[in-house]
């Protein structure tokens, strides 16, 4: 007869037996990286959530209500988990986008001022002092300092 999952935990919970969460992870691995692998579609970012679900599972193993079914649970962690995954990776490949679009060749030139213009307006003026000094007029973190009346390890910190 099989041992119940809430067993399981319960075990591992207690003793920190390894192969009671081994045997959970082998029940619901398939299952966890599967949604993962669905929200994400990204298998290595699918792995790390699987793993962190896990590794959620293991640290909150004494807290988990003996009534709640752990394979519910692992797989609204796995959704949480790779909803928030997705959405980050999603946020840094915009900002890899913008990046390469204002770094591209001059037949970008009207995308790449409308971004920066209005980035820009947003800076507050010493940030905005700092980056035309540095980046427009191609000046080294010395003179900005200088120019500022800041030390140049610190010039574009405030």
């Amino acid at each position: 007869m099989e041992v119940s999952d809430q067993k399981m935990l319960a075990e591992f919970a207690q003793s920190r037996s390894e192969d009671a969460f081994s045997t959970l992870v082998e029940r619901h691995l398939p299952m966890v990286y599967g949604v993962a692998s669905r929200i994400t579609d990204c298998p290595s970012l699918a792995e790390e959530v699987a793993q962190s679900t896990f590794a959620k599972l293991a640290h909150q193993a004494k807290r988990i209500d003996k009534n709640v079914v752990i394979g519910g649970w692992l797989y609204n962690a796995a959704r949480n988990a790779a909803l928030t995954s997705a959405r980050s990776e999603r946020r840094r490949r915009q900002r890899e986008t913008l990046n390469t679009e204002m770094n591209s060749s001059e037949s970008d030139q009207p995308l790449v001022a409308e971004h920066l213009e209005e980035a820009m307006s947003q800076l507050k003026e010493g940030d905005r002092s700092a980056l035309v000094l540095r980046y427009f007029e191609d000046r080294n973190l010395r003179e900005v300092g200088c120019e500022l009346g800041i030390s140049e390890d610190l010039s574009l910190i405030h």
